[in-house]
């Protein structure tokens, strides 16, 4: 969990003072749901601080599908959940 948070921390940081047209070209060119996430929040915020967003970041909701990721050896997949 505060791994979690300290990257959304790291992303405000890096995202709140562009403009809302930079933030939805951020969230259109991201790599990963965290910054596509983070950048949406903010173009969408009326408040950019930091505690909203964390606030709002602890409501998301997660999938419980497996899905393939990568690492150093090569394509995984999670198979220890319930459909």
């Amino acid at each position: 969990m505060v791994t979690y948070l300290d990257v959304i921390e790291e992303l405000h940081r890096r995202l709140e003072h562009r403009s809302r047209r930079e933030l939805l070209a951020t969230e259109a060119t991201a790599e990963d749901p965290l910054t596509q996430w983070a950048a949406h929040h903010l173009a969408a915020a009326a408040n950019r601080s930091l505690q909203p967003m964390l606030d709002a970041a602890m409501q998301r909701r997660y999938s419980g599908s497996s899905q393939a990721f990568f690492t150093g050896g090569g394509v995984h997949a999670y198979a220890n959940f319930e459909k």
